[in-house]
């Protein structure tokens, strides 16, 4: 499992991913609970890779911090992620917050992303916090 620690910046963000021509780097996951996990990290732009493997999850982002900013997961391929789902909050490509927790992800972008066979909940699960925000009172709702 890949499990990268740090955070990148607005403007500044951590981008993980291949670059150049050739097949797809590949993160294997098999054995662990996931190919790829963030948790309590904002700022990423995750791009061009094969993910594998990982039980419950393929491609996890979680955490309990208020606020979660900022992550792009485009052209990126997830598969056989396998095992006896536990939650609903399983699948190929996961992003919720932690059990109990209020966190508000903002600023999502999953793009021209492939997912296949698993026997997870879902292909792709993004969850925030049970309440919204307030509204800036300045903001004519639409």
């Amino acid at each position: 499992m890949l499990w990268p620690k740090g955070s990148g910046a607005a403007g500044k963000p951590i981008r993980l991913g291949a670059y150049g021509v050739g097949a797809l780097p590949r993160i294997v996951g098999t054995g662990n609970p996931a190919g790829l996990k963030l948790e309590n990290q904002q700022y990423w732009e995750i791009a061009n890779l094969d993910v594998t493997g990982g039980n419950p999850y393929g491609i996890v982002i979680s955490g309990n911090l208020p606020l979660l900013s900022h992550f792009r997961i485009t052209d990126v391929v997830v598969h056989d992620v396998t095992g006896e789902p536990k939650s609903k909050e399983s699948g190929l490509i996961v992003i919720a917050q932690e059990d109990k927790a209020a966190t508000v992800f903002d600023d999502i972008v999953v793009d021209g992303v492939t997912v296949y066979n698993s026997t997870q909940w879902a292909g792709i699960f993004i969850s925030g916090a049970s309440h919204l925000r307030q509204l800036d009172s300045r903001v004519a709702p639409m």
